[in-house]
């Protein structure tokens, strides 16, 4: 592998490309110059805002600056004695372990690197203005903030999803007191677990929890702080999680 290292003239590092030997480019170039040398040809680039690679002639002693990194052969056509040097940039990753307020990702992407976009979406109870949005894994390793953030619903209606065999408990340390009803399973039902949150007088309620003679009614959504809620975020069979719809 031909490499023009570091030199005091200029800050990055470039490799030869075998994939393209003896292609030159024809889309994306920056700027043409002649009578340069391969370290020249290396030096120009790196000065040269947007210059990410280049070709360099090693007979004519031509060079192509080029705004993108190649990473395939549709941009180029058959040259003899052209090669082709790219930035040797070290692989910045982002952390798999990402969360956005309020939101899920479509689809979660792994091991993501500098430049790779993720989509997510607004879950039921949360809103944005597009309920849509995106984060970018960055060249400094960390995901940008999101670009349309999740909120809890500005106004409640009495709608609700169901998401059978859940239960959220939070600790009187996140929730203080814990707003449940008891009774008879002909009284406690469904409907009226549903609509005792719904005309809740003393908070906004979010989210209600039900099973036959037994309602809990909540103000906090695990989607509002997953690392620190979802240990008390459980699966079980006796209960379903009604959650309360934006208007």
């Amino acid at each position: 592998m031909a490499c023009l290292g570091k030199q005091q003239a200029w800050s990055k590092t470039y490799i030869v490309d075998s994939n393209f030997n003896d292609r030159v480019g024809t889309s994306n170039i920056l700027l043409e110059l002649g009578s340069v040398s391969a370290i020249k040809c290396a030096i120009s680039c790196s000065q040269t805002s947007g210059c990410e690679s280049f070709f360099f002639h090693r007979n004519d002693l031509k060079c192509d600056l080029v705004t993108s990194i190649l990473n395939d052969l549709t941009s180029t056509i058959v040259s003899a004695n052209w090669r082709y040097y790219k930035g040797n940039t070290p692989v910045v990753t982002c952390t798999n372990s990402v969360t956005v307020v309020g939101a899920t990702f479509t689809p979660l992407l792994t091991n993501a690197t500098a430049g790779d976009i993720i989509p997510y979406q607004c879950v039921p109870g949360f809103e944005s203005i597009t309920n849509t949005g995106d984060i970018k894994c960055q060249g400094n390793g960390t995901w940008s903030t999101p670009s349309d953030p999740c909120q809890k619903c500005g106004m409640y209606s009495a709608n609700y999803e169901t998401r059978a065999g859940m239960y959220f408990f939070p600790p009187q340390t996140l929730m203080s007191w814990y707003p449940t009803t008891t009774g008879s399973t002909t009284s406690i039902t469904a409907t009226y677990c549903k609509s005792s949150c719904t005309s809740r007088p003393d908070f906004t309620c979010v989210a209600a929890y039900h099973k036959p003679g037994f309602c809990l009614r909540v103000w906090i959504r695990i989607e509002e702080n997953i690392n620190l809620y979802a240990p008390y975020y459980y699966n079980n069979t006796d209960y379903v999680e009604f959650i309360r719809l934006c208007v």
